[in-house]
């Protein structure tokens, strides 16, 4: 791990290793006043509210769908190509950084260090396969909505739904969410630092994916 970047040391550092608490969330930490997170929510004030101005959609040829090469294509087809820039789709590089980062986290916490019981004891690096069946896993959570991870590999009869079980084991998938990544720690401003971006963890993957929504529509 270079020493360069005290915002990704930071990060790695934070990592929980216990088995009950491997997966973090940056959330934790944030504090919201009493009556919970709606009170964050503005009032909308009806009689003092001005409207943006609208621009007029300029263009100089017609608009719609530019991408003809994958007409009479299956579903899928259309989902990966709006999530590619032509080079790099997001599952490549969601697993490509996710296993930077997992290299990144295993240099500063070798694992003959780690508790007995971490389920990082059990990381190797995820592959492209894996990856894709990972995201539509969360996406189906979308769908099928319960009450926590595990419940999603719960055997117990009222709950049980086989298709998660039957794709990925319950500690895989954990894994792969508690190293999941979509950009290079090491080229991360220091939270301190003048040019620290809050988003920056996302401004790759953000950026790969206007790129494909322009390859495909105009």
């Amino acid at each position: 791990m270079a020493s360069g970047s005290e915002d990704s040391g930071s990060d790695i550092d934070g990592e929980i290793l216990t088995d009950d608490e491997d997966v973090s969330s940056d959330d934790d930490d944030l504090q919201f006043p009493e009556g919970g997170r709606s009170s964050l929510i503005p009032v909308f004030d009806q009689q003092n509210y001005v409207r943006d101005h609208i621009y007029d959609f300029i263009t100089d040829g017609p608009v719609g769908p530019i991408n003809r090469n994958i007409i009479n294509s299956q579903p899928i087809d259309y989902f990966e190509n709006q999530l590619s820039n032509g080079e790099t789709s997001l599952f490549e590089l969601l697993t490509n950084e996710t296993n930077r980062y997992a290299a990144q986290f295993f240099q500063q916490h070798p694992v003959q260090n780690l508790p007995p019981n971490s389920r990082s004891r059990q990381w190797i690096d995820v592959t492209l396969a894996e990856m894709r069946t990972f995201i539509g896993l969360l996406l189906l959570m979308g769908i099928i909505q319960k009450p926590s991870i595990e419940s999603y590999w719960s055997t117990n009869c009222l709950f049980n739904t086989p298709s998660f079980a039957n794709a990925m084991s319950r500690n895989r998938f954990q894994l792969i969410l508690k190293f999941l990544h979509a950009n290079n720690n090491e080229q991360n401003p220091a939270r301190d630092h003048p040019n620290y971006d809050l988003a920056g963890k996302l401004t790759e993957m953000v950026n790969l994916c206007n790129q494909g929504f322009s390859r495909n529509y105009r």
